[in-house]
C-alpha cells in the first residue's frame, strides 16, 4: 500500500457566515481523493469536539474575504461557468494563490469576495435542472446571505427580494460568458441519454452559430428585468482556442481539437442593447485562462483589478441614489390616488394638444443657440423664451421639450421632465398660478408619490375633518407652492429636473412677473446637489422686465430674432405648388416680421384664392395688402 501524505494547509482565509458561524477555505497537497480528505478532516474534527463541516465541492456560498476591519462597501460575486469548480475556476496555473482571495483584498481592502457554485457536471448526471432554475436558487442563496450577514449596501433597511437586489446591483463583468451560445457541439454527445441533455442542448449553438429559443427568451427577460438600472458592463473575450473535451481510456479529457468556444458576438451580445455602454477587453487567453491570472503583476490581472477599482469609486453613490428613488417611487395607496385626483383637472394637458408642432425643417437652429446651449450645459439655469403674439414661441417650447424628451428616452435617461401650457381663453386653471401648481404637482407624484408624504397626510387629513375636496375644501396657492419646493427638494437628490412653462403672459402681467420670482427663488433655494435643475418658460415682452431679467445675467431667446429661415421654410413647403411661388415668397417674409403666425394666415389665404380659381397675381397681392390690418389683428387676438 502506498505511503499516504497530507501536507500542511496553505493559503488559509476565514469568513464569518452569520453571528454563531464563519467560513473557511484551505489548500492541501495530499495524495488521497479529496472526498477521503474531507472525511478525514470532519472525524479528526469531531474527535477533539468540534462539529465542523467540511467540503469540497465549494456548491453554493462561499465568502472568501469581508472587507478590512469586517467593514465592506461593495460584494464581488464570481459564478464560474458550466462544469466549473466554483474555486479552482479561479485559481491560479502555477501556484496555490486563487485572486479573488489573495489579490483583491489587498487591491480594494473595503469589499468583500463571495464565490457562488453549483452543480452542472456533465457526465453521469442525474439532473434536470435548467438555467432559470440555477439561476433562481442563485438569487435566493445571495438574498438570504446578506440579509443573515446584515451585509446590506450603505445599511439600507429592506432587503427581502430581486428588486432590492437588482438596486444593489452596480456592474456585471462578463469572462467569456456565451450569451448567444456555447460553439461545443461535442458536450450534446457526451450528454446523449442523460437527464441533463436538455439543458446542455439549450446552451450549445446549431451549426449555424444560432442560439437556441430558450437562450433568446432569457436574454430578452435579462433586458426587461435590468431595463433603467444603468449597469456598468465589461466583457472579456478570449482570443486562443481551447481544447476540447473528448473520451479516452473511459475518461473525459481536454484532449479534442482547439476550438474557439465562445466568438466575439456571443461574447457581446449580453441582450441590454442600448440600455447600457458596455467595455469589450480581448485577453490572449483560451477560454478557461480568461479568469487564471499568475500573479498579482500580470497584465491580465492589473487590468481587471483596476477596471474593478474604478467601478468601486461611483458604486456606493449609485447603489444610495437607487435606493433613495426607490423610496419616492413607493407603491400607490387608496388614499394617493385620491390625493392625486383632488389635484388633476380635466383640461389640465388640453393646451400642449393644441400647439402647433414645429413645420418639418424648422426650430432646428435652436440646439446650436449659444444661450440655449448655455442652459443645457449649466446645472441649475434659467431660459426665458420671448417675442412678439404668434412669433411662434409656444412651437419653440414645446420643440425644446419633445427634442430633450427624445434625446433622454434614447440614452434611458430617469431625468424628470414638467411642464404646463397656459391658455388665456380656456378653462379658469388652465391660466391662473393654482392650475399651474396643481398640474407640476400631479406630474411629480404620478412618478415620484414618496417626495412630499406631507401632502398626503394633509389631505386624509382634511378628508377626514373637513369633507370631501372640491365641496367643502380646495386646495391653496401658497400651499402648493411649498409643496412643490418641498417635493423638488427631494427628487433633486435622486434626479435631474428640467420644467417648461408656456405663455407665461397669459397668466396675466402681475402673475408673470411673480412666477418668474418664483422660477429663481426655487434655482435659488434649493440645495445643490449632484442633479441638475433646470427651467424653460416663454413669454411675450415686457419691457420692464426684460430689462430687469437680462441684467441679472439670465439667458434669453428672441425667437424673431432667430425664426427669419424658419418662415421662408414653412412659406416654402406651403406654397411648393402654387404658381407665384417664387414671386410671392419674398415679399410674404418680408410683411411677415418674424411673426409666425401671420405666414400661417397668408398662405391659408394664398391657398384658398387659388383653390377658387383666382389666377390673378395682382389681384392676390391687393386683397392681402388690404386685409393685412385684418390679418394683424387676428394675431393680437
Amino acid at each position: 500500500m502506498p505511503h499516504e501524505t497530507i501536507k500542511r494547509p496553505r493559503c488559509v482565509s476565514l469568513v464569518r457566515m452569520g453571528e454563531d458561524s464563519a467560513c473557511g477555505t484551505a489548500t492541501f497537497y495530499t495524495s488521497i481523493s479529496v472526498d477521503q480528505l474531507a472525511q478525514r478532516l470532519q472525524d479528526a474534527s469531531r474527535n477533539r469536539g468540534h462539529y465542523y463541516k467540511f467540503d469540497s465541492k465549494f456548491h453554493g456560498i462561499t465568502p472568501l474575504y469581508e472587507g478590512y476591519g469586517n467593514q465592506a462597501d461593495v460584494d464581488f460575486i464570481a459564478i464560474t461557468g458550466l462544469a466549473g469548480h466554483a474555486f479552482g475556476s479561479w485559481k491560479s496555473p502555477t501556484s496555490d494563490d486563487m485572486w479573488l482571495r489573495d489579490y483583491i483584498p489587498r487591491d480594494i481592502p473595503k469589499c468583500r469576495t463571495i464565490l457562488y457554485g453549483y452543480d452542472t457536471q456533465l457526465l453521469t448526471s442525474q439532473s434536470k435542472q435548467s438555467i432559470g432554475d440555477i439561476g433562481a436558487r442563485f438569487m435566493e442563496s445571495i438574498i438570504a446571505f446578506r440579509t443573515r450577514t446584515q451585509a446590506l449596501l450603505c445599511a439600507h433597511k429592506k432587503f427581502g427580494d430581486t428588486s432590492d437586489l437588482n438596486k444593489a446591483c452596480h456592474a456585471l463583468l462578463f469572462f467569456g460568458t456565451p450569451h448567444r451560445g456555447l460553439r461545443y457541439p461535442q458536450l450534446s454527445t457526451i450528454v446523449r441519454g442523460q437527464p441533463n441533455k436538455a439543458f446542455i442542448d439549450s446552451l450549445v449553438v446549431d451549426e449555424h452559430s444560432e442560439p437556441s429559443a430558450y437562450l433568446k427568451r432569457i436574454s430578452d427577460e435579462f433586458a426587461r428585468s435590468f431595463k433603467g438600472y444603468g449597469y456598468v458592463v465589461v466583457n472579456f473575450l478570449e482570443l486562443k482556442l481551447t481544447p476540447t473535451l473528448q473520451f479516452e481510456n473511459e475518461k473525459l479529457l481536454k484532449t479534442g481539437e482547439p476550438s474557439l468556444l465562445v466568438n466575439e458576438e456571443s461574447a457581446i451580445a449580453i441582450g441590454l442593447g442600448a440600455a447600457v455602454e458596455a467595455d469589450n477587453i480581448s485577453f490572449d487567453a483560451d477560454h478557461t485562462g480568461l479568469v487564471k491570472f499568475e500573479h498579482r503583476d500580470c497584465e491580465e490581472y492589473v487590468i481587471v483589478s483596476e477596471k474593478l477599482i474604478r467601478i468601486v469609486s461611483h458604486s456606493k453613490k449609485v447603489v444610495d441614489e437607487r435606493f433613495q428613488r426607490g423610496g419616492l417611487i413607493q407603491a400607490t395607496s387608496k388614499s394617493t390616488d385620491e390625493c392625486l385626483r383632488s389635484l388633476a383637472f380635466q383640461e389640465m394637458d388640453k393646451r400642449y394638444g393644441f400647439i402647433n408642432t414645429a413645420y418639418k425643417g424648422t426650430c432646428l437652429w435652436l440646439d446650436g443657440h449659444p444661450e440655449f446651449q448655455k442652459w443645457w450645459s449649466h446645472p441649475r439655469a434659467l431660459l426665458w423664451i420671448n417675442g412678439k403674439p404668434g412669433s411662434g414661441k409656444s412651437t419653440l417650447l414645446k420643440y425644446a421639450l419633445e427634442r430633450i424628451q427624445t434625446v433622454l428616452q434614447a440614452s434611458e435617461n430617469n431625468d424628470l421632465i414638467l411642464s404646463f401650457f397656459c391658455h388665456a381663453r380656456g378653462a379658469e386653471l388652465q391660466k391662473i398660478p393654482l392650475g399651474l401648481y396643481r398640474s407640476l404637482l400631479h406630474q411629480i407624484l404620478s412618478k415620484y408619490p414618496g417626495s412630499i408624504p406631507d401632502l398626503f397626510t394633509e389631505f386624509v387629513e382634511r378628508q377626514r375633518t373637513r369633507g370631501s375636496v372640491g365641496i367643502d375644501w380646495k386646495w391653496r396657492e401658497d400651499e402648493l407652492k411649498t409643496y412643490l419646493e418641498r417635493s423638488l427638494s427631494a427628487i433633486l437628490e435622486v434626479t435631474s429636473v428640467i420644467l417648461f412653462v408656456d405663455a407665461l403672459d397669459e397668466f396675466g402681467r402681475d402673475n408673470a412677473v411673480r412666477l418668474i420670482d418664483t422660477f429663481e427663488t426655487l434655482l435659488d433655494l434649493i440645495p445643490e446637489s449632484d442633479y441638475d435643475f433646470r427651467i424653460c418658460f416663454s413669454c411675450r415682452h415686457f419691457p420692464n422686465l426684460r430689462r430687469d431679467f437680462e441684467g441679472n445675467g439670465a439667458l434669453a431667446i428672441n425667437v424673431e430674432h432667430e425664426n427669419t429661415a424658419d418662415i421662408e421654410t414653412y412659406l416654402s413647403g406651403k406654397l411648393r405648388k402654387s404658381s407665384y411661388r417664387d414671386t410671392m415668397i419674398p415679399q410674404l417674409l418680408e410683411r411677415s416680421s418674424g411673426v409666425f403666425l401671420w405666414a400661417y394666415l397668408a398662405t391659408e389665404q394664398i391657398s384658398q384664392l387659388e383653390f377658387d380659381g383666382e389666377q390673378s397675381l395682382c389681384f392676390i397681392k391687393h386683397l392681402l395688402i388690404s386685409k393685412t390690418y385684418k390679418l394683424n389683428e387676428n394675431v393680437k387676438s
